[in-house]
């Protein structure tokens, strides 16, 4: 009867434990960047230019006020952007000019520094961590490419730089996985912007969607496992805090 009572007061407080996971978790709000290869509907690549762009076979440089992406939820500002359809290796390893993948923008298009903006619903607020991947230019010699990452409550800025070198190519652009972490008490929808701040050359840093990475997937009772000898998963990505 002793072993009965001790098991049965473990599953309570095994159950009380994953009761509580959800008011952890709704605290907090994961956005991944995404770029997409369509535009409001329409698949991009060669022959399909943007409103607003010019159509340079596997890239599009964008100018201010041009939308884009799926929904054409992002929209330019500050300078031209390249939005890159094709011209070299795409975050998920593609280098192809057709084809589904997440597509990528050079922060800076005809020699001077640009923005990229879309609005996020982040619902009550709390911590919100944006996923993102950055390389930079290479055409143009080695050296630091530079930008920042905001929301638009408080002011916040992160700066990001990643340093170009000789083994980054077209074909193998070295995409580094990023993110950064907000603290949105306030909630709604807000302003995510990113914007390049140099070299001002027209090689710039440059910004993707989330690099693919391998996911490990727990069955059964893993989620009970977790709880019970305080398992978890470190990820490689840098994590940005801002607000705290």
């Amino acid at each position: 009867m002793k072993k009965i009572k001790l098991v049965k007061l473990g599953l309570g407080l095994c159950l009380a434990g994953l009761l509580s996971v959800p008011s952890i978790a709704s605290a907090a709000m994961d956005y991944n960047v995404d770029f997409g290869s369509i535009n409001n509907g329409t698949a991009i690549g060669s022959g399909t230019p943007i409103a607003g762009g010019t159509d340079y076979g596997a890239f599009q440089r964008l100018n201010v006020g041009t939308t884009f992406g799926p929904g054409t939820a992002w929209t330019v500002g500050g300078n031209n952007v390249d939005y890159i359809t094709g011209y070299w290796q795409s975050p998920n390893g593609s280098y192809l000019a057709t084809g589904a993948r997440p597509d990528s923008v050079d922060l800076e298009g005809a020699g001077a520094a640009g923005s990229i903006s879309t609005l996020i619903n982040t619902g009550l607020g709390g911590l919100v961590t944006i996923h993102f991947s950055i390389t930079g230019n290479p055409d143009n010699g080695t050296g630091p490419k530079s930008g920042t990452i905001a929301v638009s409550l408080g002011g916040a800025v992160q700066n990001l730089t990643y340093t170009v070198t000789v083994a980054n190519t077209l074909a193998n652009m070295g995409w580094i996985n990023e993110t950064a972490t907000f603290d949105v008490p306030g909630g709604g929808v807000q302003t995510l912007t990113f914007a390049g701040t140099g070299p001002n050359s027209g090689y710039g840093l440059v910004i993707g969607s989330p690099v693919p990475e391998p996911t490990t997937v727990f069955a059964g009772i893993g989620a009970l496992g977790l709880l019970l000898f305080g398992a978890g998963v470190h990820s490689k990505r840098s994590v940005l805090r801002i607000g705290k």
